[in-house]
């Protein structure tokens, strides 16, 4: 997985393909997109769920890097965790 979270990661694409990264995700704007690779076309295509993290909707993780520029890594860590196994039981 790649997170591109300061810096255009668009041009690098066929990089990540070359590397076989499975999933980008892609910060702008408090907006994510996640973008995942399709092994036939050799070409990324965007997802609405993360393949790293099933069931978690991808429109709340933004949240949690604001939580770590606020409340500090830590606290936003854990919060994120929870949020995940939440997700996770939901899935089952």
């Amino acid at each position: 997985m790649e997170v591109d979270n300061t810096s255009q990661s668009l041009d690098k694409f066929p990089i990540y393909v070359a590397l076989k990264v499975s999933e980008i995700w892609r910060l702008r704007n408090n907006t994510l997109m996640i973008y995942g690779l399709d092994t036939q076309e050799l070409a990324y295509k965007t997802q609405s769920e993360s393949i790293a993290f099933p069931g978690l909707p991808i429109t709340e993780i933004p949240q949690f890097i604001l939580k770590a520029k606020q409340d500090g890594q830590r606290s936003a860590i854990r919060a994120f965790r929870q949020a995940v196994q939440d997700a996770q039981k939901d899935c089952l």
